[in-house]
């Protein structure tokens, strides 16, 4: 034990854990076997001191990580801090990340024309952030909390926005082609002029979201709530809206050509002039809708049923809605 002390008393310098341990390691490889067997008291002192050596270079490195780890952290809101002058930030996306997965709450963030292409971003909370004009190209944002958040012209393709919440929020102009927004809330949202198609609408809330001149062809709208909805103009061609609600929805001059809208419930909706031909109606509720010039060739109507109130183009008749036991 002396010769030990002597060994690490010998420097001048401060005696460093990993010093501690390689000293400690050294001396009791350098003992003889036969001393330390002989000798309990000496075995004891020998282990103990290891066994300190041991756990104080575990203490370091523990303590080593947890700096490291404020340094991250810390490198991650200087980046937060300094995005809105650097269009197009491309280290945002891993500090975002960092800071998302430790709950942080990153609400009216200004990173316009940010590139998150792939970020994992999932239950971030961006509430009122200005993403004007990013790159979230097939990024992670499931159950992401986007609150009247700004995504006008933002590339959403291939995003995975399921459950995310986009209530108010605007997405004009956006591209969320082949977008992931099953069961998501948009309710109130801009999405006009957006770019839909084949995004993944099913069970979403759109209950009163601006739809006008967006783009939904083949989109899954699947019994989607789109209450007073406006989808006037906008093209919804063979997208799928069975089951959907779409009560007091603006429709008009929309493109419906080939759409599924079996069991929709139309009721008091403007359809007028829209495209319904080749669309399939079978069983929807048309009370109160409004069919005046609207394209119904070869539209299936089957079972499909309205009220007095039902505005329907000269040929056209339906059976009343108490005909039926509507679903």
């Amino acid at each position: 034990m002396l010769r030990l002390a002597a060994r690490l008393g010998a420097s001048p310098q401060p005696v460093s854990t990993a010093r501690w341990i390689g000293t400690a390691l050294d001396w009791l490889a350098s003992r003889p076997s036969v001393l330390l067997h002989h000798s309990p008291t000496l075995r004891f002192t020998a282990e103990t001191v290891a066994l300190g050596a041991v756990f104080a270079g575990i203490g370091s490195l523990l303590l080593d990580m947890d700096r490291r780890e404020e340094d991250r952290v810390n490198t991650a809101w200087a980046l937060v801090a300094a995005a809105k002058e650097v269009h197009g930030n491309v280290g945002l996306g891993a500090a975002l990340e960092t800071l998302s997965s430790r709950g942080a709450t990153l609400e009216k963030l200004q990173a316009p024309g940010t590139y998150l292409a792939k970020a994992n971003l999932e239950g971030v909370k961006l509430a009122g952030a200005n993403l004007t004009e990013a790159n979230l190209s097939q990024a992670n944002l499931l159950r992401a909390d986007l609150t009247e958040a700004n995504l006008s012209q933002a590339n959403l393709l291939r995003a995975d926005l399921t459950e995310a919440n986009l209530s108010q929020a605007n997405l004009l102009r956006a591209d969320l082609t082949e977008a992931d927004l099953s069961q998501a809330n948009l309710l109130r949202a801009d999405l006009s002029e957006a770019n839909l198609i084949k995004t993944n609408l099913t069970g979403g809330n759109l209950e009163q979201a601006d739809l006008r001149w967006a783009n939904l062809r083949w989109a899954n709208l699947l019994a989607a709530n789109l209450w007073m909805a406006d989808l006037s103009e906008a093209n919804l061609m063979e997208a799928s809206l069975s089951g959907a609600d779409l009560r007091g929805g603006d429709l008009r001059w929309a493109n419906l050509r080939e759409t599924n809208l079996s069991r929709a419930n139309l009721s008091r909706a403007n359809l007028a002039g829209a495209n319904l031909s080749l669309a399939n109606l079978s069983r929807a509720n048309l009370s109160g809708a409004n069919l005046m010039e609207a394209n119904l060739e070869e539209a299936i109507l089957v079972e499909a049923c309205g009220d007095q109130k039902t505005k329907l183009p000269p040929g056209f008749t339906i059976l009343p809605c108490s005909s039926y036991a509507i679903e």
